[in-house]
């Protein structure tokens, strides 16, 4: 009972960028939603934002991690320093590309890791209905 995400190198394949075979954001995008099984298109994933529930939330931060507890659902949710991170930078940076960029500067890894990892997160965050549509 509990969900920690852990920031682990997840490949995203992608052609190399040339003039004859330039690599799109939105190329990238479906992608990655092909890699996570993601149930709505690039497009909605882009232009979505979303933003952290406060009703019947409370959260705690314990020796770095994030203790989210939904009082609604009655379930406690442990996020580590990456998940903890996008949580804490969701209401300023709601575009998951936002988020990722932030992602990557702060842990100092690649781009289309990041958005992997944040897209997962997003995912998760979503799924145990922490987080509403911005």
């Amino acid at each position: 009972m509990g969900f920690v995400h852990k920031m682990a190198g997840h490949a995203l394949t992608q052609p190399s960028s040339s003039p004859q075979n330039p690599i799109s954001e939105k190329s990238v995008w479906l992608g990655v939603c092909r890699l996570l099984g993601a149930q709505i298109t690039a497009k909605e994933m882009v232009v979505a934002s979303l933003r952290r529930r406060r009703v019947g939330i409370m959260v705690r931060d314990l020796d770095g991690e994030l203790i989210i507890l939904d009082t609604e659902a009655d379930r406690v949710h442990q996020l580590n320093r990456t998940a903890g991170f996008i949580w804490r930078n969701l209401d300023e940076a709601p575009a998951p590309e936002r988020l990722a960029g932030l992602l990557a500067e702060e842990f100092d890894v690649e781009a289309h890791v990041a958005l992997t990892d944040v897209l997962e997160t997003l995912q998760r965050f979503r799924g145990l209905n922490l987080v509403l549509n911005g």
